[in-house]
């Protein structure tokens, strides 16, 4: 089990934050997971896939989601890898812990064309989650979105603060990977082919 930190407010001129260090004692999301903090950091790994980091700055309270697909009709315990659903839970759960939502902020990532040809999930991502953003009235404050390379994203939520890099190019095959796998995963659940 990894140790509890507790974050403070560095000041720019004084401190440096180290995001390896950060991300060493982060809590990991998934794809189709998200979480919620108010001190602990979150990381996760993007291809085309597009995480939102929603912080409620005056309750020091926030999450991180981590969706693949903008939309689908999977089964619920898929339901999770779509951007709709994972905005929602997030968005709920912060609401939950006591945030409100004219006070919410967000920074996005992801959305890189992991494959050539085909469709670009990555940019159908962006826009999907910019719409959803809008529609509910929620800012963006930044986004670090698209091009050709994964990313390691390291959020501090009750700062609202977000580190992204990028991957090295084995990591980046290795998410490639993945991503393969789950997007064919995720297009066998979708259609009227009823599961027992």
């Amino acid at each position: 089990m990894r140790q509890s930190i507790q974050l403070i407010a560095c000041r720019p001129e004084n401190d440096f934050v180290d995001p390896e260090a950060l991300a060493r004692q982060a809590v990991r999301v998934s794809p189709g997971e998200y979480a919620i903090s108010r001190s602990k950091p979150l990381y996760t790994l993007l291809g085309s896939c597009v995480s939102a980091c929603i912080t409620d700055p005056e309750k020091q309270i926030g999450g991180i989601n981590h969706f693949l697909l903008p939309d689908g009709s999977g089964q619920l315990t898929e339901a999770a890898r779509y951007g709709v659903f994972a905005m929602e839970q997030l968005i709920n759960e912060l609401l939950l812990q006591g945030a409100k939502r004219e006070r919410m902020v967000a920074k996005v990532s992801g959305g890189a064309r992991m494959f050539q040809g085909g469709l670009d999930i990555g940019q159908r991502n962006i826009a999907f989650v910019r719409t959803f953003l809008r529609t509910e009235r929620i800012q963006i404050a930044a986004a670090h979105v698209g091009g050709s390379k994964a990313r390691r994203v390291v959020y501090i939520p009750n700062l609202g603060i977000m580190f992204v890099r990028p991957v090295s190019s084995g990591q980046q095959a290795l998410i490639q990977q993945e991503e393969k796998q789950l997007t064919s995963t995720a297009a066998t659940y979708e259609g009227t082919v009823d599961l027992f």
